[in-house]
């Protein structure tokens, strides 16, 4: 770092100091105001651009323009630093003190960063371009409040620690960044929120978007049958319009054949004249309907002056009635004042009347009073016992009321149980589903481990790797022993108490991921934690692959249970599918048995029909005889009816021919009845067509016998074993499951989660037992003093930067070896977290679809009760 025009150094370029920063250490000792703190300041400003307390407004950070002589002072600071990657990178911050009238003004001007190209050519960047002070903190790799509060900590502000509650707790919070990790934490919490009303939302959407793909199928059986039915609906009106078209061909055919005087003219002039009798004839209609806009106007006109007459009528009538009234009540008052002058028992002069009224109005008005009050107080009695009857109704209605709000929660209860038992049918065909997702994750799961050839490689040559980079860190610490011994003596104790202090930290490193990690060792190690803690990272590393391979051991045996479990279900859904078609073979020839049989025995019914048919055959032959037999006689009555009329049985006289003859006639009606011969022949024809379809039925008789007596009970007796072997593969399957839980996972996890405090435990170990070692090489120095070297310092130093390179290189490897090991471990940790999710999903399915009992009861209940409050 060079120093120019800051506080005591000058601002001539002669007096430009420039500062070598050692490593690892760098001390900086002299009297007070030798420019130690300053040094501070320089390094604080150029990593965070923050000034030392008072510098901003009175200038004080730069060289005295009054000191200097001049009126301008330009303080510059130039830092060369090697940034996180190992590139060297340059900066430059200038700072302008002018001196005015009654005070200093500062100013800033553009600050300058060097770095290092591709190809290692200067790239230079102004502040214009970039901000400054976030380029330092990157390239230091370290944030501002560590710079700020931690490494350049100013001496005057260095009591921080010792301020109030709140301060310190900003201090703190700034160091260690716990607003970003809590805003990143929040906004975790927000974004998982987020997802898991996604996931809700996405539930409740799959199971709509299940209803709406039943709806398509059923939309798409429905359209299938609407378009047959089309198809059929086509054909018909194609044959009916076909039909209809040589209609109207045989009509036009017809019309053609009536016309008796063909229009002589073309076919334009015919269009013409329909053309001018269709404007005569719609002349003809508007003229019409110009009349009968008349004749309405007309008519609504004679409407309402009838309607006039007749209200002028009606008053008229009116009025000649008031007037008629009128008078007839003046004739009726003077005889009711006569009479009852006449009737009263006092003298009443007529001239006095209306005051004697008035009275007696008034004594009837009083009576009415009193009857009215008598009447008041009676109705309020009534109304008090209407009021109770109110009251008694209002708790009647109020108690029914609370009987339906409770019949309507029961009815809301078991609505919401039905919807859960349907929803528990949906979660059998959710379930069915993760199984096969689950089978997927599994098999993606498998095919992962069976790729585990290129991380075991990769841990191998990583192993390498290691080797070598050890080598190449004891080479290089060789490298800086002997730098060290070229270096004077005095720094031998510098560097033996940096080794104590590094080896100090390592120790309590360890102790702390001893003391973090004594649970899930103490288990891990059955109870006993090696004494040598280099001994701890091999007998994890043994432990682990041994929790590994158990749990491939039991994933497999699973593996092979599901693939077992899999076979016989499929056995038993087609063992399912063949009863549940035998099923139907037997209903089948039950129904056609049964619309044979009208439900009789094959065998009776069988031998009924026989005995039917050769009834109805012994009837038809009588018949037949007795045909024969009448037509015998009446040939021999015929041929003796001229000769000798007689009766050929009886050999009776007939007195007359005409007896013969009507007897003749008789006996062919008899023969010739067709009525009871035709019955015979249907009866007869219906009982062998009966006969001989049950003959047809014997087959299918048979084959339904065999259904009932031995297919049917072989197929449910086989799905009986098979659900018996189903659940024992089931309980077998769910025992190793909790069991490479349980004695597996669990303690696999734990070892994942302290594998990475493990190895940092193995490299504390390693890198305590270096620091040992150079401890002991320093004490041996001390004691022994300095030894010769028959290199000079600068061979020394390029074979060290030789094997820097190797090692950088070999450790640059070895990062993304780690990386690529990291990501494969990543994707097989996420598989089985995938996995494991998919399963505690399915348990959470099962023990919702076996709540189906439990609910079946609750309904049960409910509509007892419900029965019970109606």
């Amino acid at each position: 770092m060079s120093i120019q025009g800051i506080r005591s150094f000058g601002n001539r370029d002669q007096d430009t100091q420039v500062i070598t920063f050692f490593s690892p250490l760098t001390v900086i000792v002299g009297p007070n105001g030798s420019g130690k703190t300053t040094i501070i300041e320089c390094l604080k400003y150029m990593s965070t651009g923050i000034m030392p307390p008072g510098a901003k407004t009175g200038g004080a950070f730069v060289h005295d323009p009054k000191v200097a002589h001049d009126t301008e002072v330009r303080g510059q600071i130039r830092l060369l630093f090697q940034d996180v990657t190992g590139h060297n990178v340059q900066v430059q911050r200038t700072l302008v003190a002018t001196q005015k009238k009654s005070s200093i003004s500062l100013r800033t001007l553009e600050g300058i960063i060097i770095r290092e190209g591709v190809n290692g050519e200067p790239i230079q960047i102004t502040s214009k371009c970039i901000e400054l002070d976030r380029e330092m903190v990157t390239a230091f790799g370290v944030s501002t409040a560590i710079l700020e509060n931690v490494i350049f900590c100013h001496q005057e502000e260095s009591n921080w620690p010792l301020s109030e509650g709140r301060q310190l707790k900003t201090k703190f919070d700034d160091i260690f960044a716990a607003t970003k990790y809590m805003k990143a934490l929040e906004l975790i919490r927000k974004i998982r929120t987020e997802k898991l009303q996604t996931v809700k939302i996405s539930r409740a959407e799959i199971g709509h978007l299940k209803t709406y793909r039943d709806m398509l199928v059923q939309k798409k059986r429905q359209y299938s049958d609407i378009d047959d039915r089309r198809q059929a609906s086509k054909n018909n009106v194609d044959n009916r319009l076909t039909n209809e078209c040589e209609a109207l061909k045989k009509k036009i055919r017809d019309l053609t054949a009536t016309i008796e005087e063909p229009f002589e003219g073309s076919e334009d002039e015919l269009k013409l004249l329909i053309t001018n009798f269709q404007r005569d004839q719609d002349k003809k209609k508007r003229e019409t309907q110009d009349l009968d806009a008349k004749k309405s106007t007309m008519e609504r006109q004679i409407k309402k002056l009838n309607e006039k007459r007749t209200s002028d009528t009606t008053r008229l009538g009116g009025y000649e009635f008031e007037e008629k009234q009128y008078k007839t009540n003046l004739i009726r008052r003077q005889q009711f004042i006569d009479e009852y002058v006449q009737s009263s028992s006092q003298t009443i002069d007529k001239a006095n009347i209306s005051s004697h009224l008035d009275r007696q109005i008034q004594s009837g008005q009083k009576d009415l009073m009193e009857k009215r009050l008598f009447y008041q107080q009676k109705e309020k009695t009534i109304q008090q016992d209407v009021d109770k009857c109110q009251e008694q109704r209002i708790k009647i209605e109020s108690t029914i009321k609370l009987k339906s709000s409770q019949v309507e929660k029961t009815l809301k209860e078991i609505q919401d149980i039905k919807q859960q038992q349907k929803q528990i049918e949906r979660h059998l065909n959710k379930l069915n589903e993760l199984n096969k997702r689950i089978e997927r994750k599994e098999d993606e799961y498998q095919q992962k481990l069976s790729n585990g050839t290129n991380i075991d490689q990769l841990k191998v040559d990583i192993s390498s790797d290691e080797q070598k980079r050890t080598q190449l860190q004891f080479e290089l610490k060789d490298l800086n022993n002997e730098i060290d011994n070229l270096h004077a003596n005095a720094k031998i104790n510098t560097e033996y108490e940096m080794f104590k202090k590094e080896k100090t930290e390592r120790d309590e490193q360890i102790r702390k991921i001893k003391v973090r990690h004594h649970e899930i060792l103490t288990n891990l190690f059955q109870g006993s934690i090696p004494e040598q803690d280099s001994n701890i990272y091999v007998q994890f590393e043994r432990e682990h692959r041994k929790l590994q391979q158990s749990r491939i051991t039991l994933e497999r045996q699973i593996q092979d249970i599901r693939r077992e479990l899999s076979g016989k279900e499929e056995k038993r859904r087609l063992l399912a599918d063949e009863l549940k078609r035998k099923d139907s073979l037997r209903n089948e020839y039950t129904d056609r048995l049964q619309e044979q049989l009208n439900g009789q025995n094959y065998e009776k019914y069988l031998e009924k029909l026989s005995n039917d048919v050769k009834q109805k055959q012994d009837e038809k032959g009588s018949l037949v005889g007795m045909e024969r037999t009448y037509q015998k006689f009446i040939n021999q009555v015929r041929s003796t009816l001229k000769a000798d009329p007689c009766c050929p049985l009886c050999y009776r006289k007939f007195d007359k021919q005409s007896e013969g003859e009507q007897l003749m006639r008789d006996m062919e009606l008899q023969i010739k009845g067709p009525e009871y011969r035709s019955k015979i022949d249907r009866d007869l024809g219906l009982l062998q067509e009966k006969f001989e379809k049950c003959l047809n039925l014997k087959s299918v008789n048979s084959q339904l016998q065999d259904l009932e007596e031995t297919d049917i009970p072989t197929l449910k007796n086989q799905m009986k074993q098979l659900d018996k072997e189903i659940v024992e593969l089931k309980n077998k399957q769910t025992d190793l499951e909790k069991e490479l839980n349980d004695q597996i996972t669990s303690p696999l996890e734990q070892c994942e989660q302290v594998k990475t405090d493990i190895i940092m435990l193995n490299k504390y170990v390693v890198e305590r037992k270096d620091f040992e070692t150079k401890i002991t090489i320093c004490q041996q120095k001390l004691g022994k003093g300095q030894k010769p070297t028959p290199r000079s310092l600068d061979e020394v130093k390029q074979v060290k930067n030789d094997a820097q390179n190797q090692f950088d290189q070999l450790d640059k490897e070895l990062q993304r070896k780690h990386k690529e090991l990291r990501s494969q471990q990543d994707i097989i940790q996420e598989l089985r977290e995938s996995l494991t999710e998919l399963k505690n999903e399915k348990l959470k399915l099962s023990s919702d679809i076996q709540k189906k009992e439990r609910l079946d009861e609750q309904l049960q209940k409910l509509t007892n009760t419900i029965q019970t409050l109606k």
